[in-house]
């Protein structure tokens, strides 16, 4: 929970300038880290980590850094109870039909030149093409809502 003093809760910018305090705060590196979150903190940070680094890296990217504890299907549900667009359901649902464990990711990224590039690409440029903002202000939506599970005030 993120220490911060009385804010001005309707507007955007500061609420998020204050959920990204929060994240900074709680980034799980681990399973153990993430365990400690509430299920309310969890679906935001969820939705955060998996737009965020999607839009840095590509889906290949979320999955190198937290596919050994964060499942597409956990993300999926971080994104329904944030009642984001279906669009980006429709892509957590396609890719999970092709989806390759981080294990096996790895041992055909050394034998494959280009495998990484490729791997997840059209469900990239599908991301890439619909854009974080929905996303994000759905966050700040769920965030605003909940704001007594992310913030501790002074």
């Amino acid at each position: 929970m993120h220490v911060t003093k009385s804010f001005d809760l309707n507007n955007d910018d500061i609420l998020w300038e204050k959920f990204m305090c929060f994240m900074r705060e709680i980034i799980p590196y681990e399973e153990s880290q993430l365990s400690e979150l509430s299920e309310t903190q969890k679906t935001a940070v969820i939705a955060f980590l998996y737009c965020a680094e999607v839009m840095g890296e590509g889906h290949i990217g979320f999955f190198d850094l937290y596919g050994e504890y964060i499942s597409y299907s956990t993300v999926m549900v971080a994104l329904k109870e944030l009642c984001v667009s279906d669009r980006y359901i429709k892509i957590i649902e396609e890719l999970s039909k092709d989806f390759i464990p981080v294990s096996e990711m790895r041992d055909k990224c050394i034998s494959e030149e280009g495998f990484m590039d490729e791997i997840y690409a059209e469900f990239d440029d599908l991301f890439y093409q619909y854009g974080d903002k929905e996303i994000i202000n759905k966050i700040i939506y769920y965030v605003r809502k909940h704001h007594m599970e992310f913030f501790k005030y002074t």
